[in-house]
């Protein structure tokens, strides 16, 4: 079973460092214990920075295989996915997340 973890309250848009942060954090605290489903749900769009602080940092943590295992996405939108896509290869480029 997975626990979902929602971003709406950051919606429409997660574009600081201290909610990509505050949202790394969680999902860490939850990666502990379980798996997760990140929910996107009125997010309309996210910086790519947060993407690479957020996902690249647990991309890094993890071999691809088990990132794609433990976290799952729903409502994600087009914009959101390529943005996720581009923070992961991001944070592979720079050396560090």
């Amino acid at each position: 079973m997975s626990k979902v973890i929602s971003l709406s309250g950051y919606a429409p848009s997660i574009g600081s460092e201290e909610k990509a942060a505050e949202i790394l954090h969680n999902i860490q605290t939850v990666l502990e214990s379980d798996n997760i489903v990140v929910d996107f749900e009125n997010v309309q769009t996210m910086g790519t920075n947060c993407a690479k602080l957020i996902f690249g940092t647990l991309y890094k943590s993890m071999d691809a295989e088990k990132f794609y295992e433990r976290i799952n996405f729903i409502h994600t939108t087009p914009n959101i996915r390529r943005t996720i896509r581009l923070g992961i290869e991001f944070a592979l480029a720079s050396g560090k997340a």
